[in-house]
């Protein structure tokens, strides 16, 4: 009896070892056949992390190929909130350290990954290399840098990944940016500590280089010359566009007021546009010397032809009020314009009607200049089905015409290259675009009509000696509530420098300066002295010797 009772409990502990036995048999196939896939993830995610890592940006590089930009390294710092081994010490680190971050440490404790704080300072870097704790951890990246700050506007900028917002940056993103590579962070379960595996899951490659028409040294004169300007007048804003007419490259595009994209916290949204390529005004007298081109076209005036101005300084044309700024009497076309005789500018306006409009549009005015910038500025002039009496006087001074500064620099380019309207340029690569909209006959005479001197030039401050200098002033009164405000003023002076073949065009705008006691402000004070500071500098930058008469 006893025997067989001790038979059975072997059977029975047998039997047992058995039934557990082949539990767990049937428990490591389902987890190591049937749930492989998930347990293999399971323990990929806790010691595995996958993090995307940008390339090397490409850089913009101005003519001569000095950098504009340049791809500096950082460090971020992460945590792995789901695998952390001092939870309590690293949150109040972090509370202490990087408070305006601690929600992304609250919020996101089950996550297998997130970022603290991108792109730290030295003093933070400094800080978290010295600190003991295990949880805290570095991710080099790049960081971008703008070596000619004062290009923002142009060049844009990137975000915290490095990925292009606004201006070139944005529209060359695909170009600049490369391909990221894909590595795996592994953590080590002997050391606790996370490495970079030495072969990476996905190659990336580096981003292209892109090279400007800009001068990054005319650049910073032409902006710093401003900003003087613009203090010195207490003026809301100023803006100068420097060009080659000969092949449409633009050498400089400065902005005051800016903004510094190296200090992102402080940057101004508006001031990242471009509003010599994006804003568009009524510019005033200075589109007399494109009406005055369209007239000698027409060949409906001659430069040696005698108006007669009626010696006032208001009259009735065609029924229409007109004002100039100074009473002229019997004078010639040339000295119409040379003037600035409103009057007389309104009387060979009617001489050419609604042809006045087609000229202007072929001239690149109410059109996009194909520089493809984004937001660039049509402008506009009154549609034809629109006129009154008063368009045809009112366009031949620069009302009811919208141009932005690139349009206007575009237009007198055009008159530097003798009719030959070439298509603006950012980048050194793009082709040079050319068309002839006017006769080189008529520009000759147009250009020898807007030389400046001091004997015939009320602007005569913007000449400089040894070179030829060929331009006009406008000053034109901004709208307020729907009206015309003669206490806002825009005041501008476009004009060529040039010696044998170097010509130079230089756009200058420079929006309601503080006028104090100063009531008959325009822009032979405003604007044209600069126009002569900048040049005369550029010139010396260029190399180009005066001419030295005989």
């Amino acid at each position: 009896m006893k025997q067989a009772l001790h038979q059975f409990r072997i059977s029975l502990v047998v039997a047992l070892f058995f039934v557990f036995f082949l539990v767990a048999l049937v428990h490591l196939f389902i987890t190591q056949i049937l749930h492989h896939d998930f347990y293999a993830d399971l323990g990929r995610r806790q010691y595995h992390i996958q993090i995307t890592q940008q390339p090397a940006r490409g850089n913009f590089f101005d003519r001569n190929h000095a950098p504009l930009t340049l791809n500096q390294e950082s460090y971020s710092l992460f945590i792995t909130p789901n695998q952390m081994e001092q939870p309590e010490q690293t949150k109040h680190f972090i509370l202490k350290y990087f408070p305006e971050q601690s929600e992304r440490f609250i919020t996101g404790q089950n996550t297998p990954f997130a970022f603290i704080k991108r792109h730290l300072t030295p003093e933070e870097h400094t800080l978290v290399l010295n600190t003991k704790l295990v949880d805290l951890h570095l991710l080099k990246e790049h960081k971008r840098v703008y070596l000619a700050p004062s290009l923002a506007h142009t060049i844009g900028i990137t975000d915290v990944d490095n990925k292009g917002l606004t201006g070139l940056e944005m529209i060359y993103e695909n170009k600049l940016a490369g391909i990221p590579t894909t590595y795996i962070l592994q953590k080590d379960a002997r050391i606790e500590s996370f490495y970079f595996e030495k072969t990476a899951a996905q190659e990336g490659c580096e981003g292209t280089d892109i090279s400007l028409t800009i001068d990054q040294n005319i650049q910073e004169i032409v902006y710093h010359e401003l900003k003087k300007w613009v203090n010195l007048w207490k003026a809301q804003e100023g803006m100068i566009l420097v060009t080659n007419p000969q092949d449409g490259a633009i050498i400089a595009s400065a902005m005051y007021p800016d903004s510094n994209p190296n200090k992102p916290s402080s940057i101004e949204q508006q001031h990242l546009k471009n509003r010599c390529f994006t804003e568009s005004y009524e510019l005033g007298s200075v589109i007399k010397v494109f009406s005055a081109l369209a007239a000698l076209e027409d060949g409906v005036v001659t430069p040696e032809e005698t108006i007669d101005c009626r010696n006032t300084k208001e009259t009735t044309i065609n029924g229409i009020r007109v004002t100039t700024w100074k009473a002229g009497g019997l004078l010639t076309f040339t000295d119409v314009i040379r003037q600035s005789n409103n009057i007389g500018t309104s009387l060979i306006a009617l001489r050419l009607g609604k042809k006045l409009y087609h000229y202007l549009t072929k001239y690149g005015f109410a059109q996009k200049t194909d520089l493809q910038f984004p937001g660039e500025a049509v402008g506009g002039i009154t549609p034809l089905k629109q006129w009154s009496k008063a368009t045809p006087l009112s366009l031949s001074f620069g009302y009811e015409i919208r141009a932005s500064t690139l349009q206007l620099a575009t237009a007198l380019g055009m008159i530097a290259n003798n009719g030959i309207l070439v298509a603006p340029r950012l980048l050194s690569t793009s082709p040079i675009v050319k068309k002839e909209v006017a006769s080189a006959e008529a520009v000759a005479q147009l250009r020898t009509i807007i030389t400046i001197n001091k004997e015939t030039s009320p602007y005569h401050k913007a000449q400089v000696p040894g070179y030829v200098v060929q331009g006009k002033t406008g000053t034109a009164h901004l709208l307020s509530n729907g009206q015309y405000d003669p206490a806002r003023n825009i005041y501008t002076f476009a004009g060529i420098i040039e010696q044998g073949s170097y010509q130079r065009v230089i756009t200058i705008i420079i929006k309601e300066p503080y006028k104090e006691t100063q009531t008959n402000l325009y822009a032979a004070s405003v604007a044209a002295p600069l126009f002569n500071k900048i040049a005369q500098q550029i010139v010396v930058i260029e190399k180009i010797p005066p001419h030295q008469q005989k």
